[in-house]
């Protein structure tokens, strides 16, 4: 995997306003509720909850770079502006907020030599003064190295003009040291510095790595932690089915214990997943402990009895690009090896066509993308279609409106990448019809202050499928939630489907990811790594993710571009009075089926057979329904 793949998971902007939809406008199929969603509105909230090791009260320095642009008195060395320099970024890099300060040695597929230095404003510590902060590598393979240094005013460290820097001048704090994948709080103490004036100095010296974050920088008395006296849950037992989920609520005493960090753990993840905020959900027949633990290691539990329901999908189908190789993969996410691809194909992108039964995939050959097909019904079989010069960052098949649909990045010259969703054309692979275009999409909602503030729309680009009835999925980065996009209506629409997927899942790390939806289950299965590697079944509505089976000490793992199960997808026809069977014509069966029914008998009728079966629409289904099916028979 190279770098190059990680970088284009930078965020793209979404859609604020569509064309007509074609395809879309009249899409049948298995419907999605709209009652089941909320209208988006941005939460706010912190999603990350990391152990600290001391508490700060910020009382001289407490900064959280909550801005696009550094406070008063900050500074950098050297001041150029570029995408590599500290900058404060937004979005779910932050450790809490929604910003931090960040700087690259790797961006846009461009590395740098990058050694960049954050100063702090100056000032003057006492005996007692501490310093704390928290920093982590954005992504754990490509560690990126931070100093930290402090220096005396007038040691001729820096100039006034924050032009010159002198290294032998400063004191180091912090050695050069690899960043983490997580942010991990660093603190000093300042008293040998006291009644003197001071900065202190964030130097990022890297190459070729990635992003270096730093949040939540703090100068000021550490504080004596209250320390938690008990921790108890809403539920001592449980009972779900196969496919149910629900949520457990851990309350933490005294309710101003200075930790209210909880560690949410399972004592069997085959019978039942529990995501980081307790929401658990069924995963096999048994039964199971769930044990929260505060920070201090107190802890309670809930026993959860999982009994038969409707199970998830069982042999699915996937393929790993490190292997190159087809799995079997079960309802929890292990793999198991069915075909090693005999090319050794890189599949970097790959979508099941349900109508055809063919796989439909782009492969990496000698330096060319290829648009091919494979037939899982003839061992896989590959027939090359042609070379294309540009290839979709995620594909979906929209099942109910027979077209492949795929997001195309365009670089809009800032940070962030923009999309367009389009037709696939199968016959050759190339960019098709478009759909959206997705640039500077921008929507107002109320701040808690009662001011109308304007935010814009970002997804995650290669974290997208197809939930049915013209509704594209995707996972929003900036406010780390999973959104679904109307594309059938003529009106942008988003609606908020799961909030807070990180606090849920972990870290959202940049490699490979696959999203699918199954219109089987009406579940979405998620292949990626959050924190590690793991598998999510996402119920969408509920808003509850759970973790299924896969950890890092599973060997047998792959990073998947291709995840899907068999499925056949029933049209009903549009409304047609008197089609009680929903087979496109009325006939006497519709009147036989309508008599039973009227009688007590309790045949089939599905949803829509019901509104056909009030044939003279008077708004109720009785025996003129009858007389009236016989009327459109009599005059057909």
């Amino acid at each position: 995997m190279t770098k190059k793949l990680i970088s284009l998971l930078l965020v793209g902007l979404m859609v604020l306003a569509l064309a007509p939809m074609g395809a879309f406008a009249k899409a049948e199929g298995k419907k999605v509720n709209p009652n089941m969603m909320e209208k988006f509105v941005p939460n706010k909230a912190s999603n990350v909850v990391t152990r600290d090791e001391i508490i700060n009260d910020g009382s001289i320095i407490n900064e959280g770079f909550e801005a696009s642009s550094f406070a008063t008195g900050w500074w950098k060395y050297p001041s150029t502006s570029n995408n590599y320099n500290w900058q404060p970024v937004s979005g779910t890099y932050a450790y809490e907020g929604n910003y931090c300060a960040m700087s690259r040695s790797y961006y846009n597929g461009t590395s740098n030599a990058s050694d960049n230095w954050l100063m702090t404003p100056e000032f003057t510590p006492v005996a007692g003064t501490n310093l704390s902060f928290y920093a982590k590598s954005q992504d754990p393979s490509y560690p990126d190295s931070m100093q930290v240094l402090i220096a005396v005013k007038g040691s001729g460290a820096y100039n006034s003009a924050h032009t010159t820097v002198v290294e032998s001048k400063w004191t180091t704090l912090l050695p050069l040291t690899a960043m983490a994948g997580e942010y991990t709080q660093y603190h000093y103490d300042l008293s040998s510095y006291a009644n003197q004036i001071v900065t202190v100095a964030f130097r990022h010296k890297s190459t070729d790595m990635f992003y270096l974050c730093l949040d939540k920088v703090q100068v000021g008395v550490a504080q004596e932690a209250i320390v938690e006296t008990s921790i108890t849950l809403d539920q001592s037992t449980l009972a779900l089915t196969v496919g149910e989920t629900a949520q457990l609520t851990a309350t933490i005493a005294p309710a101003n214990a200075t930790f209210q960090d909880i560690t949410w753990s399972v004592s069997d993840p085959t019978i039942l997943g529990v995501n980081k905020i307790g929401g658990v959900m069924g995963l096999a027949e048994g039964t199971a402990t769930v044990t929260a633990t505060s920070h201090s290691g107190l802890t309670a539990t809930c026993t959860v009895t999982v009994t038969a329901g409707n199970p998830f999908a069982e042999d699915m189908i996937a393929y790993g690009v490190s292997g190159t190789t087809w799995y079997n993969i079960d309802q929890y996410g292990y793999l198991e090896a069915i075909q090693v691809s005999a090319d050794s194909d890189f599949i970097v992108r790959g979508e099941y066509n349900g109508d055809d039964g063919l796989i439909y995939a782009y492969v990496l050959v000698n330096n060319n993308y290829q648009f091919v097909t494979y037939d899982p019904a003839n061992n896989y079989a590959k027939t090359t279609i042609g070379t294309v010069t540009e290839i979709p960052l995620w594909m979906a098949y929209a099942w109910d409106a027979g077209v492949m649909l795929g997001g195309y990045e365009y670089d809009d010259g800032e940070m962030y990448t923009g999309m367009e969703i389009c037709t696939i054309d199968l016959t050759t692979g190339e960019k098709g019809d478009l759909f959206v275009d997705v640039f500077n999409a921008t929507y107002e909602y109320e701040d808690d202050d009662g001011n109308t503030q304007t935010e814009q729309y970002y997804l995650m680009p290669y974290v997208a499928t197809y939930i049915g009835s013209g509704y594209v999925l995707a996972y929003d980065v900036i406010y780390d939630s999973i959104i679904a996009y109307d594309l059938a209506s003529e009106e942008f629409g988003a609606y908020i489907l799961a909030e807070n997927v990180e606090a849920q899942t972990g870290d959202f790390q940049g490699y490979v990811q696959k999203m699918w939806y199954n219109p089987n289950d009406g579940y979405i299965y998620w292949a990626g790594v959050f924190d590690t590697l793991d598998y999510i079944i996402v119920d969408i509505e509920n808003g509850i993710l759970a973790k299924a089976g896969i950890t890092a000490t599973d060997t047998n793992y792959d990073e998947l571009t291709v995840l899907y199960a068999p499925y056949e997808i029933t049209v009903e026809p549009e409304g047609l009075p008197g089609d009680v069977d929903c087979n496109g014509e009325v006939t006497m069966a519709d009147v036989t089926i309508l008599a039973m029914y009227l009688n007590g008998e309790n045949p089939e009728i599905t949803e829509q057979g019901m509104i056909n079966a009030d044939a003279n629409q008077d708004g109720t289904v009785d025996i003129r329904d009858i007389a009236a099916i016989y009327a459109i028979i009599s005059a057909s």
